[in-house]
């Protein structure tokens, strides 16, 4: 969305998605200079054009330093608040003020290279051998889930170093009286119990509620059957406490995984920006019948499927990958051309370099300038228009996996749709009135022959190399079809 220096046409609001996600807006010289986070982006982004009297001066001065808007999508309110962190961290916009000095969210460590670890809450990820949890967008919620983990999972928090089989206290402190810590710096549980509790608590933090409920419960029936109530009547309270406390980080845990992805295959493929966008492309054909092209849609390294299309193969017969995948992709980018449609920031292509080329071709029609590479199954290699040999990623990497996610994905969609067509070719087929050809017989033929004129004029021994084809009712196939 642009305009002139210093305004904004309120007539473009109208085109600005109803979704949660991130608006950027920009100066005059393309500056980011203000990002903010919406559950609605159309409605929070308009209401910053109502009448300026109804601004504080503050945000009139930005209004008229704005001069282009653009958005990313995400799907909820949670990622959207991740992702504004993210993008003001990286652009620092002059109009920012909270998070552009980085402020970051906390994550739940625990110190699980000391001997007897402890929990911490931290907004740094600085010991690769502790274990994070997060990041909490919510510290309210955060602190809510902390106070389940003092009261039935109990750790240390307390920086004194220990080691196992030695007491470092007389005295335990406060926590321990009030029920916050076991004190195992007066030997007060052994290593083994204490560890049994650090054990719970990553299951716990894990969101592995099942296995850990299980347990707990079979260890409250041998409380009861020992007649030691009391300790039953806490891990029944434990179990309760676990099934009613939301573990609110999986997502967030996701979309941070998902940043690494991206930045990984950023450096892998030396790209300018973040891949935040990827279309992946494939065809589907069976000896060139019903031959299929699909687009599928990735944002933040996750399949959005709105933005999934489809394509019949209008202009090629037979077999030729290369010049379908050239017909979708100028399909797809010239319809984007039209509509005005933000582009992808990486376009995938399923296959090797002939793929690859074809894509190019179509661009260069189009005179569009994209991100293009494709994917080669068996050996997984990337292919790139600025290099002849291909890029060959660990099968371990994180760029390699989002890379595979897109092109299966664009496979799996593509292969759907193929057989969706195949299937009400085959319901609506002039077979459908010979008696003995059910479904499968009619499928067989379809696939051997390809369509009801190859079948017509096939002869009957040719009907017989069909599997489940006999020689009377391939007689009848050939006596109804003449």
């Amino acid at each position: 969305m642009g305009a002139s220096e210093g305004k904004i046409n309120p007539e473009k609001l109208v085109d600005l998605p109803e979704l949660p996600g991130v608006y950027i807006m920009k100066d005059f010289n393309d500056n980011v200079i203000y990002i903010g986070k919406a559950r609605n982006i159309r409605k929070r982004v308009s209401s910053y054009f109502v009448k300026h009297t109804e601004l504080s001066i503050k945000l009139q001065k930005l209004i008229r330093e704005v001069t282009n808007i653009e958005y990313k999508v995400v799907r909820s309110e949670s990622e959207a608040l991740i992702l504004e962190a993210t993008l003001i961290r990286h652009y620092k916009p002059k109009y920012n003020t909270l998070l552009k000095y980085g402020i970051r969210y906390p994550y739940i460590r625990i110190t699980t290279e000391e001997a007897f670890p402890r929990i911490v809450i931290t907004r740094v990820k600085s010991n690769p051998k502790s274990l994070y949890f997060g990041p909490y967008s919510s510290v309210k919620k955060m602190r809510h889930m902390l106070k389940v983990i003092q009261r039935y999972f109990p750790l240390r928090s307390c920086s004194i170093k220990l080691e196992e089989g030695k007491i470092k206290r007389k005295r335990p402190c406060l926590d321990f009286y009030l029920g916050r810590c076991p004190a195992p710096c007066t030997g007060n549980i052994s290593h083994e119990n204490y560890m049994k509790i650090v054990e719970e608590l990553i299951m716990f933090l894990k969101g592995d509620r099942k296995r850990l409920i299980e347990k707990l419960r079979d260890q409250m029936h041998e409380y009861a059957k020992e007649l030691r109530f009391e300790e039953a009547a806490y891990i029944r309270d434990k179990i309760n406490a676990i099934a009613s406390t939301p573990i609110n980080n999986k997502v967030l845990e996701k979309r941070d995984n998902s940043q690494e992805e991206m930045e990984e295959l950023r450096k892998a493929l030396k790209l300018k920006r973040t891949p935040e966008f990827i279309e992946g492309i494939d065809i589907s054909n069976l000896f060139g019948n019903e031959a299929v092209g699909s687009v599928v849609t990735f944002r933040m390294a996750r399949p959005y499927k709105k933005g999934y299309r489809r394509y019949k193969i209008k202009t090629i017969n037979g077999i030729n990958d290369y010049s379908m995948i050239k017909e979708v992709v100028y399909r797809r980018y010239k319809r984007a051309i039209k509509d005005g449609e933000i582009v992808p920031d990486l376009v995938l292509i399923d296959g090797g370099k002939g793929q690859l080329s074809s894509a190019i071709e179509s661009l260069n029609e189009l005179n569009l300038e994209l991100n293009v590479i494709s994917l080669a199954k068996k050996e997984e290699l990337i292919f790139t228009p600025y290099s002849s040999e291909p890029i060959r990623l660990p099968k371990d990497s994180h760029a390699l996996h989002l890379l595979q996610r897109v092109r299966d994905e664009a496979h799996r969609f593509a292969v759907s749709y193929h057989r969706r067509l195949r299937d009400k070719k085959i319901r609506k087929s002039a077979l459908n009135s010979i008696q003995g050809i059910g479904k499968k017989r009619k499928e067989a033929l379809l696939l051997h022959f390809g369509s009801i004129s190859r079948i017509k004029s096939a002869s009957i021994e040719e009907i017989l190399q069909v599997d489940g084809i006999g020689k009377e009712l391939a007689k009848r196939i050939k006596e109804t079809l003449r």
